[in-house]
């Protein structure tokens, strides 16, 4: 009987931060309305912060959600920018990568390397 009622306190005082958690809002991570790829290719420097926001909710916050509520919130304004920022830091990366093999290409006098996409 004693260990059923510390299993219940423990219980109790386990599920609370959690159920406080889930009914807090949460704060924007990037603006009320979102933003296109293009926005973010044009401020790399932004899609760089928001993207780094974004890695650090989805592993604090989002892994907490169940399943259902994170493809709701992928459909929110910061579900948005958040894909929308990454894709463009991708981009971004990509496309510094493609042209130091440009430049190494020219410095030794090679043909340029072909452009995919």
């Amino acid at each position: 009987m004693k260990t059923r009622k510390i299993f219940k306190k423990k219980l109790f005082l386990t599920l609370l931060p959690l159920s406080l958690f889930a009914c807090q809002e949460h704060t924007s991570i990037n603006g009320s309305e979102p933003k296109t790829e293009a926005y973010y290719l044009g401020h790399p420097d932004e899609a760089k912060v928001v993207t780094a926001k974004c890695k650090d909710f989805e592993v604090n916050a989002f892994s907490a959600l169940t399943p259902s509520k994170q493809k709701i919130w992928l459909e929110t304004t910061d579900g948005i920018n958040c894909e929308n920022a990454r894709e463009a830091n991708a981009t971004s990366n990509w496309n510094a990568y493609q042209k130091s093999l440009r430049d190494a290409a020219a410095k030794y006098g090679l043909p340029e390397p072909e452009m995919t996409k």
